[in-house]
């Protein structure tokens, strides 16, 4: 089982709603789109794992989950070349969600487990979408087998009460919350950070905020994330969520390294110039 495989599997993040419509699947493709324009020689999977397709945002053809039932069935490996690069960003991979809703009923977290058992080693940051129902096979797979568990959360009371309710059946399951995001946040909203703080009873600095952007149904319509637009505060909250993996994934450390190595060749380049006249 995937608690007992958690110590390898240390690249999954997986985000979850506290309820439908706060903004699960824009977020989570957010993220895996900022990580993967930051870091250009890193490989990123952003898989679904909510119950439904969630393709909203993206253009071009994906791959749907279904694709590899058979294989995770039967114990056949899943590999990175079975997968097609987003057309946005060529190291941006996608497995979408289901296109048959009622089929759910046929996938176990077994099935979450053996896909990302098989994922994780071929990619440097996997982004889940795990939707918003903690009823769901594919859902529970994907957050039991997560380094890092993201709630996010909108300012409403509807938001606030469904996590409330849930929250017994995220503890008999052992789930824990690393980190809270409030999405489409507004200053002047009465539900402030501190309020929600309070009112779960977790410390300030678990929560996280995304701002509120007016271009959503424009993106909708488009097929396109909130962060393609670089809209300034909406883009640098984001980035914040996504500096945060990388760090923890060891990315950042990478990028610096590649940086110094290439300013090195840079200028022991530019001396051999300097001194010959001609690069060697």
């Amino acid at each position: 089982m995937c608690r007992k495989e958690r110590p390898t599997l240390s690249n999954i993040y997986a985000f979850h709603g506290a309820d439908s419509k706060v903004g699960v699947t824009m977020t989570a493709q957010s993220a895996a789109q900022c990580l993967s324009a930051r870091y250009p020689r890193s490989n990123v999977l952003f898989l679904v794992l909510a119950g439904k397709q969630n393709s909203e945002y993206l253009r071009g053809k994906d791959t749907p989950i279904e694709k590899f039932k058979s294989r995770l069935d039967s114990g056949l490996p899943i590999r990175k070349s079975d997968l097609r690069p987003s057309e946005t960003y060529s190291n941006l991979y996608v497995i979408s969600g289901l296109t048959q809703e009622l089929d759910e009923r046929y996938y176990t977290p077994e099935t979450a487990e053996r896909l990302l058992t098989d994922m994780h080693s071929q990619f440097d940051v996997i982004i889940i979408d795990s939707g918003s129902r903690p009823d769901s096979g594919l859902v529970v797979g994907g957050l039991m087998c997560a380094t890092k568990k993201y709630l996010v959360l909108a300012q409403s009371e509807a938001a606030m009460c469904r996590y409330e309710r849930n929250s017994e059946i995220y503890r008999n399951m052992g789930l824990r919350f690393d980190r809270f995001i409030v999405n489409k946040y507004a200053e002047k909203d009465p539900y402030t950070v501190g309020y929600i703080s309070k009112r779960l009873g977790v410390n300030k600095d678990m929560i996280a905020t995304v701002v509120l952007s007016e271009i959503a149904r424009r993106a909708e319509r488009e097929y396109k994330t909130l962060f393609e637009y670089s809209n300034g505060r909406y883009a640098g909250d984001i980035r914040g969520i996504a500096g945060e993996i990388a760090a923890e994934t060891g990315l950042e450390s990478v990028c610096k390294e590649e940086r110094q190595n290439g300013k090195v060749l840079f200028g022991r380049l530019f001396k051999a110039n300097a001194a010959t006249g001609a690069e060697r």
